[in-house]
């Protein structure tokens, strides 16, 4: 069960063209409007979308269907629209083997493309997409921030889906977006928005923005040399989905409103893979000399009917002998084995504790997992590493001007207790606030994350024509050494002395080769 045929009802008039889902049904059977995930429209005979045929103001939207004005036209006229609903798997009488076949094959595997703007994208099989669509990206408030907000009340960590609250820039933004900062690379396929919980404010229509670096981004787009239009809400409280033609492989994703109700408002969940992360998490105050670990906890067990194997930091907390204020966690599989990674999710943190979710009813249980917490050893050693007991964001602040002590889960940002969402970074001797991005000493594009620095590795020089490929540190361009005017180049970009060459001795790979 996915995409429908493409449906036509009504030809255009003296009005325009409308191909609403109330007059669809009058000829198609399709799935409860409920039950509709997305939609697509174009024209019948070109089969070009609204904004490849330049068509303005075309409604497509999954709650009502298609609407074109004529007097909204630039030509005066409405083409001859035709829909497609993109219709949920799970919905009940959803048969599987109607899935048309002109958007996903019936192959199970995941075959990469190359998208229209030249990054890579990805097109999935039946099986994948199905999954992935239901998948959500668990959004953390420490991976959520934007260009402005409001207030306190209306700050990034307020967008996620049915918040009481929800994300509003300042007034004074004229380019406002929000970002999610994931922790490694996340493969996205759809959206899901709401508007404001308590007003008549809602995003009409955004794009959608990713980068692999937080530096560069790159627009999606599902044609050629056009900005892919997402229609949002109609409404404040009626969450829409939006799933994406193509996958998005990225580490940093931007949502951009173009159209709103009266103001901007907005929250959201992302669908996609779910990231598996480490099974061990400390924060940078955390040694290992320094750490005392309380006992091991087995709180939850899975079985055959519950296969998830979930140890809330709460109740680790609570069950913990001593350490009340962890600044470490580890987690192993009892009996000790290697960690599973047939699990779609595992996770060992210290802001939600131990996971291991299973999607699949049928498939596998979770390993049993025990897990302990670290604090900081109350020892004169330990201690003094410190210059003041309250926690800190990380070592390198000037604590001068800390207070004396912070509530349970702040951390004192150099003035005062912040939660550790909002904790700064030094990265290469500089501040960076969070989400923040910076170079460090070796190039390497870095971004503060809760007060860590995480660090993506620039690419590899590529070889030179003559010379050995190196990075400058000062400009962090790519540049080619070349050999002083007595010395021989060898093939390999390095230099040895001209008279080392056919000297009957190897000094490089090939300074004895053609010598006769």
């Amino acid at each position: 069960c996915s995409w429908t045929n493409w449906m036509s009802d009504h030809s255009p008039d003296a009005v325009g063209d409308m191909e609403t889902i109330l007059q669809l049904r009058r000829h198609y059977s399709f799935c409860n409007t409920s039950d509709i995930l997305a939609v697509r429209c174009r024209d019948s005979k070109t089969k070009r979308t609204p904004e490849e045929l330049g068509q303005l103001n075309v409604l497509c939207e999954i709650n009502r269907g298609l609407v074109c004005i004529n007097s909204n036209q630039l030509l005066g006229q409405c083409v001859d629209y035709e829909v497609s609903f993109l219709c949920d798997p799970y919905s009940p009488g959803c048969k599987l083997e109607n899935t048309p076949s002109d958007l996903l094959s019936t192959s199970t595997s995941t075959a990469e493309s190359t998208a229209h703007d030249g990054t890579s994208a990805f097109s999935t099989g039946t099986t994948e997409t199905t999954q992935l669509c239901k998948q959500v990206v668990n959004l953390q408030e420490d991976m959520l921030s934007a260009s402005s907000f409001r207030d306190d009340s209306y700050a990034p960590g307020h967008a996620r889906l049915g918040d009481a609250n929800c994300w509003m820039p300042a007034a004074t933004d004229i380019s406002p977006y929000i970002q999610v900062s994931f922790m490694t690379w996340q493969m996205v396929s759809g959206i899901t928005t709401q508007g404001h919980a308590g007003a008549s404010l809602f995003v009409r229509t955004f794009i959608i923005k990713y980068s692999t670096d937080g530096i560069m981004w790159h627009s999606y787009r599902e044609a050629e040399g056009q900005d892919k239009i997402f229609y949002g809400n109609i409404d404040s409280t009626t969450p829409v989905r939006n799933l994406f033609h193509y996958l998005i492989r990225a580490r940093y994703l931007r949502i951009i409103p173009v159209s709103w109700n009266h103001e901007i408002a907005m929250r959201f969940q992302l669908h996609g893979s779910i990231q598996v992360t480490p099974l061990m998490d400390k924060l940078s105050l955390s040694d290992m000399n320094c750490t005392d670990w309380d006992q091991w906890l087995d709180l939850n067990h899975p079985n055959l009917t519950h296969r998830d194997e979930v140890e809330p930091i709460a109740d680790l907390i609570a069950h913990s002998l001593f350490c009340k204020n962890p600044m470490a966690i580890e987690c192993r599989p009892e009996p000790f084995v290697r960690p599973q990674t047939s699990a779609p999710m595992m996770s060992c943190n210290l802001w939600e504790g131990f996971k291991c979710l299973v999607s699949d009813g049928n498939g596998p249980v979770c390993n049993n997992y025990k897990v302990r917490l670290g604090c900081l050893k109350e020892t004169p050693e330990c201690i003094s590493r410190q210059t003041n007991p309250v926690p800190v964001c990380n070592p390198d602040l000037d604590t001068s001007f800390c207070p004396e002590s912070c509530q349970q889960g702040f951390y004192c940002n150099g003035t005062k207790c912040v939660p550790r969402s909002s904790c700064p970074c030094n990265i290469n001797g500089k501040v960076v606030m969070p989400h923040g991005v910076e170079r460090d000493e070796k190039c390497n594009i870095c971004q503060c994350q809760s007060g860590e620095t995480m660090c993506a590795p620039l690419p590899q020089c590529p070889s030179c024509a003559k010379g050995i490929s190196y990075r400058d540190t000062d400009s962090c361009e790519c540049q080619c050494l070349t050999c002083k005017t007595n010395e021989y180049q060898c093939g390999d970009g390095s230099c040895i002395d001209e008279h080392q060459k056919c000297d009957c001795i190897v000094d490089c790979i090939d300074d004895e080769l053609g010598c006769g």
